[in-house]
């Protein structure tokens, strides 16, 4: 759920899943439905098309494969469309971006909340202390944006967001459990 024009941080997500009877996915259960069973790296597989994600190689309509090309490609966009943020209907790259379940919209459109604080997969290893900083502190959100290229839209990438940060990439969805659905 996200509107061009509406920024929600993560006390916003949590507040409306709760409203609605729902809450927000765990991470785990979000990465589980953005590629099934069988690990992907985009929800329909391990091979990178620009035409099953709302992402920023989908607006340029060109690869984007580093930095550099991101910072030239977010430059003309934004002069071209004066900041305005290019989220779409949801349901605009079904079926052919669906996860193995027929999740839409795991990859780009916007970002999403989960209901997970930041920690380290395994703290048996060495991080960057700064990494240290957002445990426990930070938010995981997952699933890239329009704004983003394709490695940020893998999924298992994971970025860590401070619960009251809000822009126009970042939404949510809701999840329930199986047990609440009924047969």
């Amino acid at each position: 759920m996200c509107s061009s024009d509406l920024q929600v941080t993560h006390v916003d997500a949590v507040a409306y899943a709760e409203w609605a009877g729902a809450r927000l996915p765990s991470e785990p259960e979000w990465e589980y439905a953005a590629h099934g069973p069988d690990w992907r790296c985009w929800p329909w597989g391990d091979q990178w098309d620009q035409g099953r994600a709302n992402s920023a190689e989908y607006w340029a309509q060109r690869p984007i494969a580093d930095f550099a090309a991101w910072r030239a490609w977010w430059a003309e966009h934004h002069a071209r469309n004066r900041g305005i943020p290019a989220t779409l209907p949801a349901g605009m790259f079904s079926p052919q971006g669906d996860s193995p379940f027929g999740v839409a919209e795991m990859s780009g459109n916007v970002a999403e909340w989960t209901a997970t604080p930041y920690h380290m997969y395994d703290p048996g290893r060495s991080y960057d202390p700064v990494y240290a900083t957002a445990v426990n502190r930070y938010i995981v959100v997952r699933g890239g944006g329009w704004m983003n290229f394709r490695y940020q839209l893998r999924t298992s990438e994971r970025i860590a967001c401070a619960p009251g940060y809000a822009n126009f990439a970042t939404g949510f969805r809701c999840a329930v459990d199986a047990s609440a659905v009924g047969d």
